[in-house]
């Protein structure tokens, strides 16, 4: 198997190309190119400069698997990826000789135990740390700068924009709404329900609009794919309440670089305080004391959270399970109020799950004899070249402007500047979208996600952790709806499963026992490709001999790609051991 190792701790360096999706797609590549199963570990956010290999997670999880047998081979875009740190280097080089493991920087199959490469490798290591610690060296010190004399930097927090003096300035607008938190928590409120009631009246967070930016990407904890969203759609949460609430900065105190540990030091600065300090400092006390009456929370392991739904009423269903009441169920979240769902219960639920996507035969069969989609990803290339163009004219634009602000006497002009930094915007948002087209470029393909189900199936085993089984379900499912129909006596569910990559969906049927579940039938939308279109034409050649109407091949010589839905009646079946159910609590 291939371990593809990425990375990303800020911002594309230098122009070049570094994002996670990038990494991904590369190292996918290789797996291709070299027909191997492939795991992907990506840590982002996270330097390379850590000391400690715990502080890099999925770094030290690819180590282990290395350690264990599991990874044969690995792929990073470059070596600063894995490290900028020698320690690290040398760490790692010793494990990959030892383990006799093939190493592909950037897809090129590197010897380790040449002394040649060792020495190149060796002082390109020490080059990286250098560079690192160079230019952590400069940021630090320009920040620390700014920050003793109250000046801004990166996104402000709420409640606060940038002065005409570069300085932090009150914004009344948003300073309304904090003032208003802090109110509602010194009367009791708690932060969650704190943030229920600013969704429910609408008011913006700060991810609104942050530097025009219309979208936002958020990559999945267990699937580390990227999902694009909305900024205006980001809705408070009562985590993010409760940190504005502790945040100093809003008695007057802003303290940059405050660390528990280390020897950094600590920068305080004076700004504009949106709360007084005996408001700042009860509301705080409360949270103590809250938090110390609370005592330790259970905390359970969900399978399914994020992908299954009501079928009745649309909302999501979440997994519930209390200690006391034994209540184990996934629930519609309109519990209460969605008068035809019903809870499904949980250990059975991700046991049939697991039986239908790693155990069962039949899927794997099913998913891997589809024909290849190549029709989506043509359109998808078409709109890369173009917005490629419209990247090309951006930067063209951007330059103009560039050389334009040299001149003397138009360096001030207004007009021209905001051009420039409009120009700017537009090619990191063009840049994102290049990006995103890629990876769906990608997965448009079925042929890359038939690949994706096989690496699942294959790597899942009945004694692999509750992480790693939920990556591999995320992996493999896009959504799960759950319709519930009462009958006079008890009920049935209806579970309809997409598949991440495809367009095809199965159904099953169970009863409140949920121990027999019935694959019923098997469906995809309109046809995507020829060899779709010949399934249509022969459906509807068998309805009209089974209608007994006459027809020619004629007839359906104009029949395109937008052909009927394809339903196929399923007759398996399965059927849980309910003494041998495997539980993730």
């Amino acid at each position: 198997m291939l371990g593809i190792y990425t990375r990303i701790s800020g911002k594309k360096v230098d122009g070049k190309d570094t994002s996670i999706e990038i990494q991904t797609i590369k190292g996918i590549k290789v797996a291709i190119k070299l027909g191997m199963n492939y795991k992907i570990y990506t840590d982002k956010g996270i330097s390379g400069t850590k000391d400690e290999i715990e502080e890099r997670p999925a770094f030290a999880e690819m180590l282990k698997d290395i350690d264990k047998d599991k990874i044969t081979a690995v792929y990073v875009i470059d070596q600063s990826r894995l490290e900028r740190n020698t320690n690290i280097w040398q760490m790692f080089q010793f494990l990959v000789n030892k383990k006799d493991i093939k190493y592909y920087p950037n897809g090129v199959l590197t010897d380790l135990t040449d002394p040649n490469i060792k020495f190149a490798t060796g002082i390109l290591s020490l080059t990286n740390q250098l560079f690192a610690e160079q230019t952590r060296k400069k940021v630090n010190e320009t920040f620390d700068l700014r920050a003793s004399k109250g000046l801004t930097h990166g996104v402000l927090p709420y409640g606060y924009k940038k002065g005409i003096d570069k300085k932090y300035e009150i914004d009344e607008v948003e300073a309304v709404n904090v003032r208003r938190m802090f109110e509602l928590s010194l009367s009791g409120i708690g932060t969650y329900t704190i943030a229920n009631i600013l969704n429910a009246e609408g008011i913006p967070t700060k991810h609104k609009n942050i530097n025009g930016k219309p979208s936002h990407i958020r990559y999945d904890k267990y699937t580390r794919e990227a999902t694009t969203f909305e900024r205006k759609n980001i809705i408070w949460r009562g985590n993010v309440i409760y940190d504005m609430l502790k945040n100093t900065v809003y008695k007057g105190i802003r303290v940059w670089n405050k660390k528990p540990k280390g020897n950094k030091v600590t920068i305080e600065a004076d700004v504009p305080a949106i709360i007084d300090i005996e408001t700042f400092d009860k509301v705080n006390r409360n949270l103590i004391n809250n938090k110390q009456k609370a005592g330790k929370r259970s905390e359970f392991n969900y399978l399914l959270n994020g992908l299954v739904y009501c079928g009745n009423c649309g909302l999501e269903y979440r997994g519930k399970k209390r200690l006391v009441t034994k209540d184990s169920a996934y629930k519609c979240k309109a519990v209460g109020k969605c008068a035809d769902s019903r809870g499904i219960s949980i250990i059975r639920f991700e046991n049939f799950i697991i039986q239908h996507l790693f155990l069962s035969k039949d899927l794997k069969n099913l998913l891997l004899s589809l024909p290849v989609n190549t029709e989506q990803s043509v359109v998808l290339k078409n709109k890369l070249i173009q917005v490629e163009g419209d990247l090309v004219t951006k930067i063209k634009l951007r330059d103009k402007l560039l050389n334009i602000l040299t001149d003397v006497e138009l360096e001030d002009d207004v007009a021209i500047n905001d051009k420039y930094k409009q120009a700017k915007r537009d090619i990191e948002i063009l840049s994102n979208n290049i990006d995103i087209l890629k990876v769906q470029i990608l997965e448009a393909d079925n042929q890359f996600a038939k690949m994706k189900v096989e690496n699942a199936i294959n790597e899942f085993k009945l004694t692999t952790n509750f992480e790693d089984t939920k990556r591999l379900v995320h992996s493999l499912i896009e959504r799960i709806t759950v319709t519930h129909k009462k009958l006079e006596r008890g009920g049935i569910f209806f579970v309809t499963i997409k598949y991440k990559g495809f367009e095809e969906t199965s159904t099953f049927t169970t009863d409140w026992f949920t121990l027999k579940w019935n694959w019923i039938y098997y469906s995809r939308t309109t046809a995507t490709n020829e060899q779709q279109r010949i399934e249509d034409i022969q459906e509807r050649k068998d309805y009209f001999d089974f209608r007994g109407i006459g027809y020619t091949d004629a007839d359906f010589e104009d029949l395109t790609f937008d052909g009927q839905e394809s339903i196929s009646a399923m007759q398996n079946e399965i059927i849980l051991d309910n003494d041998n159910l495997i539980s993730f609590n």
